[in-house]
């Protein structure tokens, strides 16, 4: 074996090695610790043409979350594709939504290493947006809830959700790209999982644009907040998506 060969395996050993320290980094309570190491983790991997299946770390986890921002399973409104579609690419993500006949879920999978952190983010945000619209209703859409008023209503309040979710859209640091093996491994999971999934479909855009009420989301939306507990009393604040 040439001392070529012999430096390039230990040159790989080596990368490897720090790669599987950075994912347990990644594993840390504080967020942003947690973050910057992830995304250490995946440049270095990129950098030397390996996968995750090289690390040995290729396991698929998933995460069942209750509180979703609609109950409508097989129509959604927009607003809530465009924020999961959000989710998926700052944390390179899936995924799936399930009703057992009464009450909806999100189920979120993906590779082992950032699953934990895309649910807590996701929990976090969908219990602001639901508080936030209940807000709205509350005070800029005080009229009966019957007939034409009550559909006025949804579509006042799917706008300032748009809106919302747009605000905080623009907090994104960046995303995270999937790469062909965590694509195959979270097709083979889906494939074995859910075998007849259905199409969902997105609820129309309301008839009549409500500028100022999505104005007035996208301010509340960039007024959003993730804090964490740490260690049972500190509180720490972690800036959505990951820094490169």
């Amino acid at each position: 074996m040439s001392d070529n060969v012999t430096d390039k395996e230990n040159r790989k050993a080596r990368q490897l090695e720090r790669i599987k320290k950075l994912l347990s980094l990644s594993k840390s309570g504080n967020p942003n610790e947690a973050a910057t190491a992830l995304n250490m983790a995946i440049r270095i991997l990129r950098e030397n043409g390996l996968t995750m299946e090289d690390v040995g770390l290729s396991e698929i986890k998933s995460v069942i979350i209750k509180k979703v921002l609609s109950s409508g399973i097989n129509k959604t409104p927009r607003y809530e594709n465009i924020f999961l579609s959000l989710m998926k690419k700052s944390f390179g993500v899936k995924f799936v939504l399930l009703s057992d006949g009464y009450r909806k879920t999100y189920e979120l999978y993906g590779p082992a290493d950032r699953v934990d952190m895309a649910a807590y983010v996701c929990e976090v945000l969908v219990r602001q947006i639901c508080a936030a619209r209940k807000k709205y209703l509350r005070e800029y859409c005080d009229f009966p809830n019957i007939g034409s008023l009550r559909t006025l209503k949804r579509d006042k309040a799917d706008n300032y959700c748009l809106g919302w979710v747009s605000g905080v859209s623009r907090l994104v640091n960046s995303f995270v790209e999937i790469t062909p093996e965590e694509e195959k491994m979270m097709v083979e999971y889906c494939d074995s999982k859910h075998k007849n999934l259905g199409t969902v479909k997105s609820r129309g855009a309301a008839a009549s644009w409500d500028a100022t009420g999505y104005r007035m989301g996208v301010a509340d939306g960039l007024n959003a907040t993730l804090n964490r507990p740490v260690n049972g009393s500190d509180v720490q604040e972690f800036a959505l998506g990951y820094r490169g």
